[in-house]
């Protein structure tokens, strides 16, 4: 069979197929207990998760969820409920995926005001809209890397330059999330700008259910899943050791050698 359906998913990479099979039969124990299986599985948590940051901008909080689509909803509202005494405007674009825009059509039926950026007849951002829409009420700006229908690479380092530059002349903290689930294991982020990266491991040949959110050192957003306190916090509920174990191997394997998968890429 030529599958050639990889931006709605992928196959998982056949070793991470074989770790997850190996842990869901060895490591069972919740990473919360403190025997040894729980302990164990505390440390397989670790290690995925050095393996996901190190494909990431350095110095930032990795928090584990279920995928883009909680993760979206995590940095749209999370970010929302944290600055709203401050502002009550978020800028997206017309183009977004639904995790996306869904979680600003409720924000705006909650008495937020959301912007919608245009497209060129690329599909590309039109960036001087972004400068325009900028304001003081403004509290997030939020527009995926690549897009999940069309495949536009988005000028999202220029547009997080623009957000960037209106902090430093006004003194202000619009924050800056990008939905990289088309992008990630595709492109590197290892030096991005961004204050919040979302990313889904079943478009990089890691398990489904199973994604992470990227929060740059000194941003704390408030839970969006409360409970038991998992994830330092952050998003509450026991973690799936054995799929979180899959989307640091597959995050390994996806950047051992990027520039050989890009030329492979190019080349289909």
């Amino acid at each position: 069979m030529i599958y050639l359906d990889n931006s709605a998913t992928t196959r998982q990479y056949d070793e991470v197929t074989e770790l997850v099979y190996k842990l869901s039969r060895e490591a069972f124990g919740n990473p919360s207990s403190l025997h040894t299986l729980g302990l164990n599985s505390s440390e397989i948590i670790r290690t995925a998760r050095g393996r996901v940051a190190k494909a990431l901008p350095a110095g930032g909080e990795i928090v584990f969820n279920s995928g883009g689509t909680e993760g979206d909803n995590t940095a749209i509202y999370g970010t929302a409920r944290k600055l709203r005494r401050r502002g009550n405007k978020v800028i997206t674009s017309k183009v977004e995926h639904p995790a996306v825009l869904e979680s600003c059509k409720r924000l705006a039926e909650d008495g937020f005001e959301v912007c919608y950026l245009n497209v060129d007849k690329t599909g590309a951002l039109k960036l001087d809209e972004l400068e325009q829409s900028i304001d003081d009420k403004t509290i997030l700006v939020t527009l995926m890397a690549v897009n999940n229908e069309t495949g536009m690479i988005q000028p999202i380092v220029p547009a997080c330059e623009l957000v960037k530059n209106y902090n430093k002349e006004h003194g202000t903290k619009v924050i800056f999330h990008t939905d990289a689930v088309q992008a990630f294991g595709k492109m590197s982020f290892r030096n991005a700008p961004f204050d919040l990266i979302t990313i889904s491991g079943h478009k990089f040949h890691a398990p489904k259910g199973v994604g992470a959110m990227y929060m740059k050192s000194g941003l704390t957003l408030p839970a969006f899943i409360t409970g038991g306190g998992q994830e330092k916090g952050y998003r509450s509920g026991t973690e799936n050791t054995t799929d979180i174990a899959g989307l640091g191997l597959a995050t390994e394997l996806s950047y051992a050698d990027l520039a050989g998968i890009q030329n492979k890429l190019c080349a289909l």
